[in-house]
């Protein structure tokens, strides 16, 4: 038989919940399985395919597309598919069987004598009880990320990440971490839903920086193709540099990817201008899920902004008079929310906010958040554009600008180089001729070998740089850089950043200064620009003193900028209008006043809202120096014959070895990994992995655990004088789900349940309150396989009666979880759907397909509810007891 053909049934072993899935489709490398039951299809590598065989044998029941149930006499194989005689004298093609039909792994593993130790069962026990909680956890993707959790970061991620198709602008400040923001994001999808197609397009040099920090921040394995002819369409994460886009080949091989989700970093520099463009639109179009990230969304103008805007809803964002007469109306509603969440609302206002939220007046008083909640869902943007603004956020430095008057700019840089050897610097000029000559003079001058990035190296030599730089060991003081530095690469270890010219746009100048003025830096940041004439000190003037950039991020210097065009080009070089100057910065106030006062309140606030989002970043705290995962990984580690070493106490090796129980483990490389709970000490440890239970580790022990067929099957000893010799006893974990496809979450709305069921040989009593577990499991000893084997042999008729009583046993527990799980996806659905459905009727931009995606989710898990939750026997252990000197 060949291992796939066309109409084979197949289990997935990672989601075993699907129930059979049937062969559609075979490609070179990829197999298309259809999974009836959940309705839905996945997309497998035929060499990687988490897939187990389904086959029946002689004595198995099995149920076909009607409904009857069966039981297999002869088992054919033809044409590479299975057919099956049964007792009633059918014959059951595998096409013909019902998708609903769950193989009792437990059952037939114990009846045909393949046996685990006894240990294992306890382990799936505590396995499921860890993904139960796991499953219901609030923060689930975020804890086993590599960063300080901050507020403002895991509020937008859950807020988009839980969307089924988000389409969204991520639009913080520079230095604020947009690109966590988008890791987190993928890390929780991944996690809550499965991996999906994932295309991201980055500019060239920022490539391999994706790739690194997606790796070792968010333990995401992602594709980094040289060309487009590399592609292979069997990874499922695709970095690629969004030149792409301008080669007709290359944009088709993307948009041949049929990705489910696009992330477009420094989205800025995307307009409506470009021959390129219309390929964005098209992978747009494609695309139910797409991110644009880019810290100055309006650098090209309003024109290109809305069309950024459109590609995210098309539609919604083709006139600008419109939005800007939206905009205007909600400046009413910014001032209204300031006065709530100030509690300072006059009485005009508190009318103006019943009539605008639809709560009565005592409902805004007593839920002032409530309130606030209700204007900023009526916010226009506010659903499509996140965007945090530095002044919000605590822990960043100070800007301090020093100018340097000089004849040579290239002598003032090797005196300060000399001057602070023992501290980082980063020096950044457009030219690279001066560079060049930087360097030059800092070898011929003190013998000083430069860091040096420019556009003319590969991505790879850029990286190796950057790194060489980085690296406390080389003792590196300066790194020359062109522009290609500027943009996306985070440089918070330095404390001087040297301008050895200035660039002529204020975003460009903000990018600079970026690199290092962000989350992490410890020290103040100093600003040195050395000047050699009256035009670079005319044009650091305007940007210190109109636009205030050497001071604080400023919004709106780009347009104070080009309104100021003709006058600042004249200023800068001829050296007239020197009013220039302080017309613009009055300019640059009264538009930074009318933000403040206008829509950027609002979306402020819909872009971290609290207290929700400092909860989320208590939760992730909380959740890190778990001392059970430890112990958890631990025992689990020792039973698969892992390596397993306490370094410290905080540190621990773990270590692949030949006789190990299962050949791999994702999240573990050959070598071997240290590993650590705390997350301080992962912060401050590249090498060390923070060990939470996202991690694909741990991920990947709870699957062996719950999916696979470890501890499903095992016989022991039970020395007691309380029962006859021979009695035997069958405990059974019985696990309680939500039904429903892993794209709608059920586990998400009632946590599985694991039940235990200790019962004798008629069937009738479940002794698991006599008996509970943890004094039982002391007292049970391993049975040698061959006498287990005998056992079952002789107890055969016995346990038939026993396990034929499980579900009955079960019943009371299976219809309390059916109804309270039903009561939940109810309560919590609902909910959310009127918050939703609410929103769209008082938000013009809110896109209806949201409201439907939910109400589809929720009519579909209570439709699986209707036939009672999943009831399933996950493990079984025969007991047989015998006397104290036996």
């Amino acid at each position: 038989m060949s291992e796939f053909s066309i109409g084979q049934r197949w289990v997935s072993q990672s989601e075993p919940e699907l129930g059979l899935g049937i062969v559609l489709k075979i490609d070179e490398r990829r197999i298309t399985i259809a999974f009836d039951a959940a309705e839905t299809e996945r997309l497998f590598t035929a060499d990687e395919a988490p897939l187990s065989r389904v086959a029946f044998h002689a004595g198995d029941s099995i149920t076909d597309k009607e409904g009857q149930t069966h039981t297999v006499e002869e088992v054919f194989e033809h044409n590479n598919l299975l057919f099956y005689r049964t007792t009633d004298d059918a014959m059951v093609c595998e096409t013909e069987l019902s998708p609903d039909f769950r193989q009792d792994n437990a059952k037939t593993r114990l009846l045909s004598g393949q046996l685990d130790k006894g240990k294992w069962f306890s382990l799936r026990q505590q396995a499921w009880q860890h993904f139960g909680q796991w499953s219901q956890s609030p923060v689930q993707g975020f804890t086993g990320v590599r960063a300080e959790p901050l507020a403002h970061q895991l509020y937008i991620a859950k807020e988009v990440a839980d969307r089924q198709a988000p389409r969204v602008m991520l639009a913080d400040e520079v230095g604020l971490g947009k690109t966590i923001e988008a890791g987190y994001i993928l890390s929780r999808r991944w996690l809550k839903f499965g991996p999906s197609t994932t295309l991201i397009l980055v500019p060239h040099a920022l490539r391999f920086q994706w790739f690194v920090e997606l790796k070792r921040r968010f333990n995401l394995n992602a594709s980094l193709p040289e060309t487009a002819e590399d592609i292979d369409s069997n990874h499922q994460l695709i970095i690629a540099p969004t030149n792409w886009l301008n080669d007709a080949e290359a944009s088709a091989s993307l948009l041949m990817l049929m990705p489910e989700l696009v992330i477009i970093d420094e989205a800025q520099h995307m307009t409506p201008e470009q021959a390129a463009f219309s390929r964005v639109e098209r992978l747009a179009r494609m695309a139910p899920g797409f991110i644009l990230i880019s810290a100055t969304p309006e650098q090209l103008g309003e024109t290109a902004h809305l069309a950024r805007l459109r590609l995210l809803e098309p539609g919604q964002f083709d006139n600008a008079e419109k939005l800007a007469e939206l905009e205007a109306d909600q400046q009413h509603m910014a001032e209204l929310a300031v006065a709530l969440s100030e509690e300072n609302e006059t009485p005009a206002q508190l009318a103006d906010i019943v009539k605008l939220t639809g709560l009565s007046e005592s409902a805004i008083k007593s839920d002032h958040q409530l309130a606030l909640d209700r204007l900023v869902d009526r916010h226009g943007t506010g659903r499509v554009l996140f965007r945090n603004l530095r002044r919000n956020i605590p822990g960043f430095p100070k800007r301090e600008l020093v100018q340097h008057d000089t004849d040579s700019v290239v002598d003032w840089v090797c005196t300060f180089v000399a001057e602070h050897k023992s501290e980082k610097s980063l020096v950044i000029a457009r030219s690279k001729a001066l560079l060049d000559e930087i360097a030059d003079a800092l070898w011929s001058k003190q013998g000083l070998h430069a860091a040096l990035m420019h556009d003319g190296q590969r991505l790879d030599e850029l990286d190796r740089v950057a790194a060489y730089f980085a690296d406390p060991e080389e003792n590196v003081p300066v790194l020359l850089t062109t522009e290609i530095g500027a943009e996306g690469r985070n440089f918070q270890f330095c404390q001087h950043l040297v301008m050895a010219d200035l660039p002529t746009q204020p975003d460009r100048l903000e990018q600079r200064i970026g690199r290092l003025d962000r989350i992490g830096q410890l020290h103040d940041i100093q600003i040195h620009v050395p000047t050699v004439d009256d035009t670079a000190r005319a044009r650091l003037r305007w940007f210190d003193e109109a636009l205030g950039i050497f001071t604080r991020p400023n919004p709106v210097a780009s347009r104070v900028q080009k309104e100021f065009m003709d006058r600042v080009e004249k200023y800068v070089s001829k050296h007239v209008d020197e009013a220039v100057i302080s017309d613009a910065r009055q300019r640059s106030d009264e538009l930074i006043a009318a933000m403040e006062n206008g829509r950027d309140v609002l979306l402020e606030r819909a872009s971290c809202r609290q207290p929700y989002a400092a909860q989320l970043a208590e939760a992730v705290s909380a959740q890190t120096g778990d001392d059970n995962i430890a112990d958890f990984v631990e025992a689990v580690l020792n039973a698969l014959n892992v390596f397993y070493e306490q370094l410290d106490d905080d540190t621990m090796l773990i270590q692949p070895v030949d006789n190990m129980l299962v050949p791999s483990l994702p999240g573990l490389p050959s070598e071997g990994k240290t590993f650590t709970t705390k997350r301080s000490v992962a912060l401050a440890r590249d090498d060390i992995d923070l060990l939470t239970w996202d991690h694909p580790l741990v991920q990947g022990l709870l699957e062996i655990l719950t999916t696979g067929e470890l501890g499903t099957a095992a016989v022991m000893r039970f020395t007691t004088e309380a029962l006859p010799a021979g009695t035997i006893l069958l405990e059974a974990l019985i696990t309680l789900r939500v039904p429903g496809p892993r794209r709608f979450q059920p586990d998400q709305y009632h946590a599985p349940q694991t039940l235990r069921i200790l019962t004798e040989a008629t069937g009738t009593k479940n002794l698991s309150a006599a008996l509970p577990g943890e004094k039982l499991d002391p007292l049970l000893t391993n049975i040698p396989k061959k006498v287990a084997r005998q056992v079952l042999q002789m107890k055969r008729d016995e346990l038939a009666t026993m396990l034929a009583a499980l579900p009955t046993l079960a019943t009371a527990d299976l219809d309390g979880f059916s109804q309270t799980a039903q009561q939940a996806v109810e309560r919590q659905l609902n909910e959310r759907l009127s918050q939703l459905q609410w929103i769209a009727s008082n938000n013009p931009l809110f896109d209806q397909q949201e409201v439907e995606a939910l109400e589809t989710q929720r009519d579909a898990l209570l439709s699986a509810l209707e036939g009672g939750a999943q009831l399933h026997i996950d493990a079984l252990r025969l007991i047989v007891c015998t006397p104290e000197d036996h």
